[in-house]
This record gives C-alpha cells, sequence and structure tokens, in this order.
C-alpha cells in the first residue's frame, strides 16, 4: 500500500509514501515552503496492493489536515496517526 500526492491541475505525481503520516506530513512542509493556497491544488490518494487508488483528501481537505498536523506538533502533542478522509 503506497500513498501519493498528485497536483490534480497538471496530473503529475508529485511524491510517493509509506504512510499516510508521512504523506500529510509532507503536505505540511509544502504548505509551509509554498504557502495554503498550493495545496489546493493537490490530492491525496491511496493505492492498495491490487493497484486500486481511492481518495483520501484533496484540496482544503488536505489543508486541513496539514493545519491539524502543524498545530499538533506546534502544540508538542506531536503529530496525529493519519489524515481525515474527504
Amino acid at each position: 500500500m503506497s500513498y501519493e500526492v498528485w497536483n490534480t491541475g497538471s496530473g503529475n505525481l508529485i511524491a510517493a509514501f509509506e504512510s499516510e503520516v508521512e504523506a500529510v506530513a509532507f503536505a505540511e512542509a509544502s504548505m509551509r515552503e509554498h504557502g495554503a493556497a498550493y495545496l489546493e491544488q493537490l490530492a491525496l490518494v491511496q493505492e492498495d496492493r491490487d493497484g486500486r487508488l481511492e481518495m483520501v483528501a484533496e484540496g482544503s481537505a488536505l489543508l486541513a489536515c496539514a493545519v491539524a498536523r502543524r498545530d499538533a506538533v506546534l502544540s508538542g502533542a506531536g503529530s496525529p496517526t493519519g489524515a481525515t478522509s474527504a
């Protein structure tokens, strides 16, 4: 199973990760680097062992996951266990 971050505007695969937590951490880092508006064009997709894809979060839902992770880290609570499904 893998988690992939896609640019929905260009259709390009941006990055792939073994866990949802890693993928959301990437989204949070991207938000810090490029700004919140950047996440509006990204989607987090889960690919299972059979190659089936399922949307986990995109746009504002992915932004909400990234903000929640950032807030948890800043508050000292650590990182959440995963993203919220869209």
